[in-house]
C-alpha cells in the first residue's frame, strides 16, 4: 500500500498469489457493513431519515418545513 492509502498492483498480485479472491481487509478497505459516529461526519447533508434536516440552508428550513421563526435566534422568514 502506498503512503496515500492506495493499494498498488504489486500488493494485489501478491495477495492473489495466496488466495482465490481479495477481501476488503486485503486492500485496506472498510468492510461492507460498518458504522461511523456522528462526530465523524464532516461534510454533506443528512437526510431526515438519518437524523438531519435534509436541507443545507436556514432559508431551506423555512421553505421546506414552514418555519416562520427560530426561537433563541435573530432568524425569521422574510417575504411571504
Amino acid at each position: 500500500m502506498t503512503s496515500a492509502g492506495v493499494i498498488t498492483a504489486g500488493t494485489a498480485l501478491k495477495a492473489l498469489a495466496y488466495k482465490d479472491s481479495l477481501t476488503a481487509g486485503d486492500v485496506g478497505a472498510a468492510p461492507t457493513s460498518h458504522t461511523h459516529k456522528a462526530e465523524d461526519i464532516t461534510s454533506g447533508t443528512l437526510s431526515v431519515a438519518r437524523g438531519g434536516t435534509g436541507v443545507t440552508t436556514v432559508a431551506d428550513i423555512f421553505a421546506t418545513y414552514g418555519v416562520e421563526y427560530i426561537e433563541g435566534t435573530q432568524t425569521a422568514a422574510t417575504g411571504s
